[in-house]
């Protein structure tokens, strides 16, 4: 089995043993047969903002509650501090969770926003965590009356006048800034075909699984490791999990469906999925073979074996060469060797083999130049592997540093112009390198996770680049986050989107802006929209 996912439990038993439980102190405002939504609160160990709050606002659907913190304030992360809000049975379903906290003075509070809590049905208990940040713009309660008091109307509109610092709130006109992030919206349809910058305001879950389990309790360990959008119709998008599910979606305006076909086969396997850069073909990984799907039919055309001598348990990752002609895999066999392999569409059998140390991930280069076509496999040794496939078989590997402590390296794409190549993994960085890849074609800078998140998120798990090449999206963990990104030699950050129960394990990015994944737990799929 392979180790992704895995190391989500690991982390969590180190950080039980090294005495780093949560503290919970549940406090909230009782009312029998409602639903009680608990929110987890922390904040980063660089804010030290968060420990001077006294008070927090709870604001879950139309319901909304404050209460007071202990001398410590907001706690920092991975410690918690918990408050409940019952909400009535009427509000079922996805339940937006806004959080502020004010200090005893002054107007640098902090706030959570952009987690929604999934009510499935009335009187069930939802947890949801929330990593809080500094907002200048949230004048206490105090210091708003005052300023209200200034108005004039008489400290009797000072109650007014903390509803003036609700006008404060106004200052969540701010969110009006989030206006500026529909500016943002509004460069995407600009992008036209390449998909624009991420918008990543309008993320929902949706499921994968068979069995509906997205935001409530987990039944099956389903995780979804394949997505892609094809490439020559952005509103067909596919994704692949561990139940051995391939599930066809149609996606309008943001807002998938499901097109009605599932594809089953007759193994299960990570369901790691390609499109054809034609369109005319899927290939789907499994338990000993690969898939060859056609798209106008979705029916099975062959199955490609690794036939007697490499006889594979799992195949761990699918691509097309840049003319559909040919299908690169890679995974373990038997005996837990690592295969990298070359088809070609029509045959069976392998034309290529090479037998690796370690493989992870895939990577196939949109383009090849004189019949040289450049692949990329990441390690869990953190390495990546780079070879070049010709009529004559796979060159002798460039090996490259991805995770300066050697951790896993989680992820390796090319750029759709096959200029750059990312890779990432659990140190928290994502790399960049020039292609032709040799270790002198570094290309700065890289991009820090841990620090563009404020820690919320420790790992880069997986990434995918905007079909124009100008963004990437970026899924992260330790608590989940998807990120946007310029792909130029900046790299500044256009787009952020926090919720800890993202967890994602696949990530693709349409022409039509949508980028969308899959995550390890639960069959759940997120999709974020313009």
């Amino acid at each position: 089995m392979k180790r992704r996912g895995l190391k989500r439990s690991v982390a969590a038993g180190v950080a039980a043993a090294a005495g780093l439980a949560a503290v919970v102190t549940l406090q909230s405002c009782a009312k029998e047969k409602d639903s009680l939504v608990i929110v987890e609160l922390s904040a980063a160990a660089s804010d030290a903002n968060a420990a001077k709050m006294t008070t927090v606002t709870l604001e879950v659907g139309s319901v909304s509650r404050t209460f007071d913190l202990s001398a410590a304030g907001i706690p920092a992360t991975p410690n918690t501090v918990s408050y409940g809000v019952y909400v009535p049975s009427s509000a079922t379903g996805m339940q937006s969770v806004t959080v502020t906290a004010h200090p005893a003075s002054g107007c640098v509070g902090e706030k959570g926003e952009g987690v929604k809590a999934n009510v499935t049905a009335a009187g069930v208990t939802v947890t949801v965590m929330m990593m809080m940040k500094p907002d200048p713009n949230l004048c206490s309660t105090d210091g708003g009356t005052g300023s209200g008091g200034a108005t004039g109307s008489g400290g009797a509109t000072g109650t007014g006048g903390a509803t003036g610092s609700g006008g404060a709130t106004g200052t969540g006109g701010a969110t009006g800034t989030g206006g500026a992030t529909g500016s943002g919206g509004a460069t995407g349809t600009g992008g036209g075909g390449g998909g624009g910058p991420p918008s990543l305001t309008g993320c929902q879950e949706y499921d994968h699984a068979a069995t509906a389990s997205c935001g409530g309790s987990c039944t099956d360990d389903v995780a979804v490791y394949g997505a892609a959008f094809s490439p020559v119709n952005p509103a067909l998008f596919v994704t692949g999990a561990t139940d051995g599910r391939i599930k066809v979606w149609t996606v309008t305006n943001g807002i998938p469906v499901a097109e009605g076909h599932v594809l089953t086969g007759s193994t299960a396997g990570f369901g790691v999925i390609a499109f054809s850069p034609d369109g005319t073909l899927l290939a789907v990984g499994r338990v000993g073979g690969i898939d060859v799907v056609s798209v106008s039919s979705w029916v099975v055309q062959r199955t490609l074996t690794l036939g007697s001598a490499n006889a594979a348990d799992v195949v761990y990752g699918v691509g097309f060469s840049p003319d559909s002609t040919q299908v690169i895999a890679v995974g373990n066999d038997a005996n837990g060797n690592s295969l990298l392999l070359a088809y070609d569409v029509g045959s069976v059998t392998a034309v290529h083999s090479t037998t690796l140390l370690d493989a992870y991930t895939l990577a196939v280069s949109p383009v090849s130049s004189g019949g040289s076509l450049p692949i990329a496999v990441s390690t869990s040794d953190g390495t990546a592997s780079i070879f070049t496939l010709t009529s004559t078989g796979f060159s002798p590997a460039t090996t490259l540093t991805v995770t300066t402590d050697g951790s896993t390296a989680e992820t390796v794409a090319f750029s759709p112009q096959g200029t750059l190549l990312a890779a990432g993994g659990d140190d928290g960085f994502l790399n960049f390198w020039n292609v032709p890849v040799t270790a002198a074609s570094a290309s700065s800078p890289d991009i820090d996770i841990v620090t563009a998140t404020a820690d919320f998120s420790d790992w880069v798990d997986v990434i995918a680049f905007s079909p124009d090449g100008s963004y990437i999206a970026l899924g992260a963990g330790f608590f989940g986050s998807i990120t946007g990104w310029n792909a130029a030699s900046s790299r500044s950050q256009v787009g952020v989107e926090y919720d800890s129960s993202y967890d994602m394990t696949s990530l693709a990015y349409s022409g039509a802006g949508v980028i969308a994944g899959g995550e390890a737990d639960c069959g759940c799929v997120v999709v974020c929209h313009p």
